[in-house]
């Protein structure tokens, strides 16, 4: 009768006793994506329109939709975006194992300079001006692509890497040491990925079909870079729950 939320490390465990009592088994179909969103803009003091919600790495958008329509149910793990978001100490609250840290354990950071005033002259090193795009379809086409070149020569280089340390670990010895930097690796990949599905998802395509056909090529890859993230912190655990280690 519970629905989990993860968020920035936080682990929110939202109840829905009162929705079961009165409709039984079938009252995800009762509830709204909606009214998860404002149970999740109470609990983090985060508006609404400020809060995206991942379920099977797919956003849930339409907020007069059913959590039946998007498959939520009892016991439904949810990935919760948004600006800043900080639980605060409200029943089920709990902190997660993510080595990510909430917002108010960050270090202050100094604030920023201000721009130099600008120049008549342009040095001889300064970067090209960026590109000026007579299509429209053109411009969001250039944006889908630098966010997989960004995949391919910065997200997936590291799972490789990753993937390279998975391998062969039921035959070597490990440490304590050695786990939690599998499992650091396995929630940062993750993390990079999902802030990357969430760019790719912000890029609003139309009726344009090459721009539609990029996006789709864009999702596809993230997604299968996320199951197979999945698959290799699943041997992880594996592997540590048969010696021993958690």
């Amino acid at each position: 009768m519970s629905i989990t939320v993860n968020s920035r490390g936080r682990r929110l465990e939202l109840s829905f006793a009162q929705e079961l009592r009165m409709y039984g088994e079938k009252w995800p179909e009762h509830v709204t994506l909606g009214n998860l969103l404002e149970r999740c803009s109470n609990a983090s003091q985060i508006p609404v329109n400020r809060i995206k919600l991942l379920h099977s790495k797919v956003f849930m958008k339409d907020s007069s939709a059913t959590l039946s329509s998007y498959g939520v149910g009892t016991g439904s793990k949810i990935s919760m975006l948004g600006d800043g978001e900080k639980f605060y100490d409200v029943p089920g609250s709990i902190p997660d194992s993510s080595p990510f840290r909430s917002e108010h354990e960050y270090p202050s950071l100094p604030p920023r300079a201000a721009p130099p005033p600008p120049t008549s002259r342009t040095p001889s090193n300064a970067p090209p001006p960026p590109p000026k795009y007579v299509n429209p379809e053109d411009k969001l086409i250039a944006t889908l692509d630098a966010l997989l070149d960004k995949v391919n020569f910065e997200i997936a280089p590291e799972i490789a890497d990753y993937a390279a340390s998975v391998e062969g670990i039921r035959d070597r010895n490990l440490t304590p040491q050695d786990v939690k930097r599998l499992q650091d690796t396995s929630l940062r990949c993750g993390e990079m990925l999902m802030q990357t599905l969430l760019k790719i998802d912000g890029v609003t395509v139309g009726e344009n079909e090459r721009a539609r056909a990029k996006r789709k090529e864009a999702v596809k890859m993230v997604q299968g870079l996320m199951d197979r993230v999945d698959g290799l912190k699943e041997r992880v655990k594996e592997t540590v729950r048969e010696r021993g280690l958690l």
